[in-house]
């Protein structure tokens, strides 16, 4: 906390941010361009975003080094995206994968598990299933921070911009079964002893769906619908 307090006291701190959709792809693009997503085009996720819609690297003009590291989701996840002088996802999103790109390369994370004896157990790469249950040091979030920390310290005197987006705490894509949040902390908080908020009991506005209506009261029954 004191490096973010130093950060916060230093930088430019908003105090109230308000999330522009609640939906990754939108919202990221959002993050990127500073427009709602009915004015980039990315309204719904496993949209690419349009590259006629400039981003914030783009705008630099490459005054910045620049890194984006995590999940894009916004077009190919692979190969170097948007201006920014390094890039490096850890998702699989296979039907984003350019046709005319090389469909053989992977991520740095994939190479990553790689290099520490972890074998992908899908087609395409390591499922998040398996991501999730690895050992902390060989965890996405870790990888990610460590990929920030070498970026940072190879440009800590010249300008620059980074992008770190960890995906967890994530639900998972690849399987139905199970609480959507396991990975290696689980056991630290006991559930029993976590307070639901006040608002999670509220009467929903007669504007919800019905889909999410049966979804809290699978919620509320203890069940955990992906």
């Amino acid at each position: 906390m004191v490096h973010l307090d130093a950060l916060a006291q230093r930088g430019l701190l908003f105090e109230n941010f308000y999330v522009a959709n609640p939906i990754c792809s939108p919202s990221r693009a959002s993050l990127l361009t500073g427009l709602y997503p009915h004015r980039h085009g990315t309204w719904k996720n496993s949209v690419p975003l349009n590259p006629a819609v400039p981003i914030l690297v783009e705008m630099l003009k490459g005054a910045y080094a620049s890194a984006y590291y995590g999940k894009w989701h916004l077009g190919n996840e692979i190969f170097k995206q948007r201006g920014f002088t390094d890039f490096d996802s850890t998702e699989i999103y296979e039907k984003g994968w350019s046709m005319e790109k090389d469909h053989a390369k992977r991520s740095g994370y994939y190479q990553f598990l790689l290099e520490h004896g972890i074998r992908p157990d899908t087609p395409v790469g390591h499922s998040r299933d398996l991501a999730n249950r690895l050992p902390k040091e060989l965890s996405k979030p870790v990888y990610l921070a460590r990929k920030g920390i070498e970026f940072m310290d190879a440009h800590r005197e010249e300008p620059f911009v980074l992008f770190l987006s960890f995906l967890a705490p994530h639900a998972f894509t690849d399987h139905n079964q199970g609480p959507p949040f396991k990975n290696v902390y689980e056991d630290v908080y006991d559930p029993e002893d976590m307070e639901l908020p006040a608002t999670f009991f509220e009467e929903m506005d007669p504007t919800v769906s019905y889909a999410k209506r049966v979804a809290r009261l699978g919620l509320i029954r203890g069940e955990f619908p992906i």
